[in-house]
């Protein structure tokens, strides 16, 4: 063989290489990343608060369930999670305000309350005030939680991604053995 071939031979090899490894990452971010992704992929079950932080933006932090904890029979279950500034660090675990998020269990926090937020029992709790209750209403939050699982996700936008981003591989591999051939 030449040097010029062995070259051509490597190059399709790296080529090859890539485009193999491209599409189990493609398949890991569409499971959730890190560490969502692995949980799916090894079945290790696992919740996902979400904490609603100062800028009323929520964030979701997948977790094993492993750290649920049970206590005192007369506290329900509770974990415990310091990511934020201001946290508690210890937080309850409520089944009648439970949701899902990707088939997982699921609850609202601030992060400076242990107890999740009353979204489901919000009615029938005697608790709030009128006045809370008003001013949740008008706010714009509360509608940007309504919309997130009604909105419609646009499917062409990530083929045309990867039509473009295979098209510029292909041009880059047939520059790159124009290159080595010097055509």
């Amino acid at each position: 063989m030449t040097d010029s071939s062995s070259l051509i031979f490597l190059f399709i090899g790296v080529q090859i290489f890539v485009i193999l490894l491209t599409f189990p990452l493609i398949l890991f971010v569409k499971l959730g990343g890190w560490p969502e992704g692995f949980y799916r992929i090894f079945r290790v079950k696992y919740f996902s608060p979400i904490f609603i932080d100062a800028e009323n933006t929520p964030r979701r932090f997948p977790l094993r369930s492993s750290i649920i904890k049970v206590g005192d029979p007369n506290l329900p279950p509770y974990f415990e999670y310091k990511g934020f500034a201001n946290a508690i660090g210890r937080y309850y675990l409520d089944k009648s305000n439970q949701t899902k998020h990707n088939g997982r269990m699921s609850q609202y926090y601030y992060p400076d309350n242990p107890f999740p937020i009353p979204l489901l029992t919000m009615a029938a709790n005697p608790m709030i005030s009128a006045e809370s209750l008003e001013k949740m209403y008008h706010d714009e939050s509360v509608l940007d939680f309504l919309k997130v699982g009604k909105e419609k996700k646009v499917k062409g936008s990530n083929r045309l991604r990867t039509l473009v981003i295979l098209f510029v591989v292909f041009i880059a591999t047939v520059a790159g053995l124009a290159f080595l051939l010097r055509i």
